[in-house]
This record gives C-alpha cells, structure tokens and sequence, in this order.
C-alpha cells in the first residue's frame, strides 16, 4: 500500500464480533506466498478511532524497518501486515504522533470538566450500540454535574451494567470513594481538576466510565486474536509454510496479539508487546505457542498502566490492583534487559526463545496527562528490538 514506507505491505480487517475479511485474509495468503517470504511482522493496534490514526501509528513505527534490515546485511525477505479492528481512543487522548505542549495538556483538562465529546460519545455507541442509551445518560450527567448523591450512584450503575458487572472494585465500592479515588489518580497523572467538590467527583465518574469502556475494548482485542487473527495464521501456514510469522501488538493490540498466538494452528516465530495492559498470569503459558522469545517492553513513564490501571482492574476485596507488564515488566522466569542491551554492538546475544523484559522507559518517556508516555512507542530502538527478537537482525 502506498504511503506506508514499507513494502510487501497488506492490511487485515475484523469486525466487532471478531471475524476477520476473508478477502484480505486470502490476499495476504497469496502474497505471501507468491513473494516467497521468510519473514512476516504482523501489527495489531491499540487504541485508535480510524483507519487514518492507525495507518499514521503503523507508518511512523515500520519506517525504521527498512534502514535497519540494511544496515544489518540480512538475506531476509521481510513482508508487514497491520491488522485494524474496532477500538476507540477518547477524543482528547494524545495521537501517536503526539509532541507534548501546552495545548494539548489543556485540552485534556479540559475534558475532564465536559463530559464526553460528542465525537467519542459516537464512537462509543457505535462500539456498543446496545448501550446507546445508558452511554447518552451518562454522557448527560457528566455535562450537568447535579450535586446529588443519587446521580452519582445511578453513574455508576449504568457502568455497572455497560461493563457487564465483573468483581471490580470501582464498580461495588461506595461511588465518592471510587470517585475520589480516581479524581486523587488523575492528579498523580499531571491533571488537573476543577476545586469544586461535587465538579471533582464527577471528573473520577468521567475516569471510571473511560476505564471500563477500555476494559471492553480490551476484551474485544482478545476476541479478535482467538477468533480472527489466530484461525487465519493457520490458513497462512498452509499457503505459506516456509514463512515465519512474527506477531507484534501495542496496547490493547497486546491482547489481541498474545490471543492470536495461543490459537494459532502453528505456533508464531516470536511476540513483541509493547506496554501491555496485561498482567503476567495472563500470559502465563503463551511462550508455549511461541517458537521465539516473547517479549514485552515496558515503560515507568506510562502514566495510564502505572497509575490508572491497578485502580480500574482491582478485585473487589483485594488491598491493590495488579501491575501491567507494560508499566512493570515480567518477573516470572524473565531475562530483564535495559534497551540500551539490545544494540547490536553489545556482545550479549538476544534470548531466541523464553520469556524476554525489556526496560524501554529511556524512549518510551514523553506524552501528556491522563496516559503519560502509553502512545510514545516510535522509535528505532523498539523497531529494533522487534527484529532481534524475530532473529532476522543479529
């Protein structure tokens, strides 16, 4: 496809309930193998509201690719999918070409005392229309704020049911508490928030209806993995057998990527992730449908997995929320390496298989509130990191 900076290039399309277009599926099939590839980089996305952002994100990160694949001397002939699937970014969330200014610090503010905008209230019924009408409810409260203690308590029943009622504390505990506790959270994030008591509570009500619409979409990603991505790598396998596929997904895309690999038919040459909303014991196990190294790289500076988080996804009863391997890395059984180890001129060879921590807060820094660094993803380095982990660059 034009304009991407890579070629071969395909894009794979799922719909919401996770199927995959079966045109594309077969044109990438055919591609594949009609280039006689060894090597094939598949992205899944995170957030994002359309097909523009997500070429933009997939753009700006393969464009390394090339230049590295030269520089290293590889015989690898390297082909790039980018898989798109329904996902939603807040409309005042940065882009992934976001460059941290002023502006873009006010508007999140700013967000935080409207409501929502009307272009991700749209995005959100679209998403889940069987929830229009609690979305467009909640959507009127934030924007008139009543100083009512009922309101604030009907806010939160109408996330309970949009989330389906999992045993998350933000969704059982008492709604000033939850409030509050995420309005203290988004001020540990740079926010900042109206002084108006009632106007503060209704910001963490904002928050709370943001996390567990992400919470969804998380779910989603790993539909699209087990039943889109995964059945479809099988085909590939078929058609192209002598062709290694390297799975690769940021954000929620992490879900969708380790999903895909545990349901593949053939197991994937490697898997990167890059700052995953998953907690370890989600992954447990997944480097056994994994040829390669899976590895996820993480960053101090991802203020949404650092902060915000181990809030949404505490257990009811729990005294604090798990840490995402994005934010935290892997313990487990892990080689943690700082990135600055991943260079080709270090002497270390990289892990060619088990499960790989890489520390990329040195690159993965800068962003604005309530997310910090969660989108700051490219850069050379983590293209880098990508290729040594599918031992294409030595």
């Amino acid at each position: 496809m034009a304009g991407i900076g890579v070629e071969p290039y395909w894009e794979l399309a799922v719909d919401a309930s996770g199927a995959l277009d079966p045109v594309r599926r077969d044109a990438l099939a055919r591609g594949v193998r009609e280039r006689r590839l060894t090597d094939l980089v598949v992205f899944a996305h995170g957030w994002n509201n359309d097909h523009t952002t997500t070429t933009r994100l997939l753009r700006r990160f393969f464009t390394p690719f090339p230049a590295l694949l030269v520089r290293d001397g590889t015989t690898a002939r390297v082909g790039y999918a980018g898989v798109f699937w329904p996902s939603l970014r807040f409309a005042e969330e940065p882009a992934v070409d976001h460059k941290p200014n002023a502006f873009a610090d006010q508007a999140a503010n700013m967000a935080l005392e409207r409501g929502v905008a009307a272009e991700t209230l749209d995005g959100l019924v679209a998403l889940f229309p069987e929830h229009a009408e609690a979305l467009r409810r909640m959507n009127a409260l934030l924007r008139e704020r009543p100083l009512s203690q009922a309101r604030l308590a009907e806010f939160l029943g109408l996330v309970r049911k949009l989330s389906g009622e999992p045993p998350l504390a933000m969704l059982n505990d008492l709604p000033a508490r939850v409030y509050e506790e995420f309005a203290g959270a988004l001020e540990r994030t740079g926010a900042r928030l109206p002084g108006d008591p009632f106007a503060r509570l209704w910001s963490g009500a904002r928050e709370v209806l943001r996390q567990a619409a992400y919470g969804l979409m998380l779910r989603r990603g790993a539909r699209a993995g087990e039943v889109g991505l995964g059945p479809a790598l099988g085909r590939l396998a078929r058609d192209a057998a002598g062709t290694r596929v390297h799975l690769l997904g940021h954000g929620f895309g992490a879900a969708l990527a380790a999903s895909a690999a545990r349901s593949a038919l053939r197991p994937a040459a490697s898997l990167t992730l890059l700052q995953a909303p998953l907690v370890e014991v989600e992954l447990r196990g997944v480097e056994r449908r994994v040829a390669g190294p899976v590895v996820a790289c993480h960053s101090r500076h991802d203020d949404w997995l650092g902060v915000l988080y181990p809030i949404a996804t505490r257990v009811t009863g729990t005294p604090e929320g798990p840490r995402a391997v994005g934010y935290a890395g892997l313990a487990e059984e892990a080689v943690r390496l700082p990135l600055a180890a991943t260079a080709p001129s270090v002497t270390r060879r990289f892990p060619d298989s088990g499960r790989v921590s890489v520390d990329a807060s040195s690159v993965v820094r800068n962003g604005c509130p309530p997310v910090g660094a969660h989108l700051d993803v490219c850069h050379a380095d983590l293209a880098r990191v990508v290729l040594r982990a599918a031992r294409i660059m030595r």
